[in-house]
């Protein structure tokens, strides 16, 4: 037995735990649950498709877009702009 340590009520500290902790046969049971919850979950994950990057999923989506070239140049021009002036 542990120590008995009064907790002021007369009862020692292991007293008041007593009860409180599961059975073993409790824990095999929901260590069981979540083994199959588990299982079921990499059931899924393998059978799901991989998951395709962002940018390789837009690339070249705006290849015959007519605008596009002109939104690259104003946004060149932009960039320019906003440069610091070199002084030399």
């Amino acid at each position: 037995c542990p120590p008995s340590r009064d907790l002021g009520g007369g009862q020692p500290f292991f007293r008041l735990l007593e009860g409180t902790m599961a059975a073993p046969s409790e824990f095999e049971g929901r260590i069981a649950s979540l083994e199959q919850e588990v299982a079921r979950l990499k059931q899924i994950i393998e059978g799901a498709e991989p998951k395709v990057n962002w940018v390789d999923r837009l690339s070249g989506t705006f290849k015959d877009d007519p605008g596009f070239k002109e939104i690259l140049k104003l946004g060149a021009e932009i960039r320019k702009s906003q440069r610091p002036e070199s002084h030399g």
